[in-house]
């Protein structure tokens, strides 16, 4: 019972802790379901590809993750059509498309670098991401990495920390990683904590039930 138990929270783990880089699905095989969960972010692996359907759902009905999946697919056949598709989707308020409008400019896939418009499609995908208040890493962490890679530690804590209440345990751990680098302040650390004690406690429980099954499973 005990085992089925720790088995349990460490799924919901893996779950709450799942981050969405669209551009890494493998899209030779996969469906889209019109949902507004984290499930979005996840495809099953049942048929072939429908272009058309996908089309058909991102610009005439509208369906956001419908839009985002689409991008993942042309990426690497039609990578302008692919941005279309992720700005559509954004245009929809789906932060993982957004968060690829902001990828394409960041990087200058095909269309011109642009940094000022790489941010502001990342903090769209932030913005977007916690209005659907859902219990992920999303835009906001992904900004925060942004920032860290950056060198402006202390927006990358900002944006840790907007996950971090998001049950993003990553994100949480992000910042202590922060302090512990003494690249934040103990100042803005210890404000940032305190702000989200309850997150910090569940993702320490969460980390401890998951290091008594690892012992367990090798014992």
């Amino acid at each position: 019972m005990k085992r089925f138990f720790l088995i349990s929270l460490y799924i919901a783990f893996i779950f709450y802790s799942y981050s969405f880089a669209v551009k890494a699905i493998d899209t030779n095989k996969f469906t889209a379901q019109n949902t507004n969960t984290v499930e979005d972010y996840f495809v099953s692996f049942e048929d072939d590809v429908d272009i058309a359907r996908l089309e058909e759902e991102c610009f005439r009905k509208n369906i956001g993750k419908s839009c985002s999946i689409l991008g993942a697919a042309l990426y690497d056949s039609n990578p302008r059509k692919s941005f279309e598709a992720y700005k559509k989707g954004c245009e929809l308020r789906d932060p993982t498309s957004c968060y690829n409008v902001g990828d394409f400019y960041r990087v200058g896939d095909f269309i011109k670098k642009n940094e000022r418009k790489a941010i502001y499609y990342f903090k769209l995908s932030c913005k977007y991401s916690l209005e659907r208040g859902e219990n992920y890493c999303g835009g906001c962490y992904l900004l925060g990495d942004y920032f860290l890679n950056k060198g402006k530690y202390s927006d990358a804590a900002k944006y840790y920390d907007k996950d971090c209440r998001n049950a993003c345990c990553e994100a949480c751990y992000k910042v202590e990683y922060l302090k512990s680098k003494r690249l934040i302040s103990n100042r803005l650390f210890k404000y940032l904590k305190q702000r989200n004690s309850n997150s910090y406690k569940k993702c320490d429980l969460m980390n401890k039930l998951a290091n008594e099954l690892d012992f367990e499973v090798g014992d």
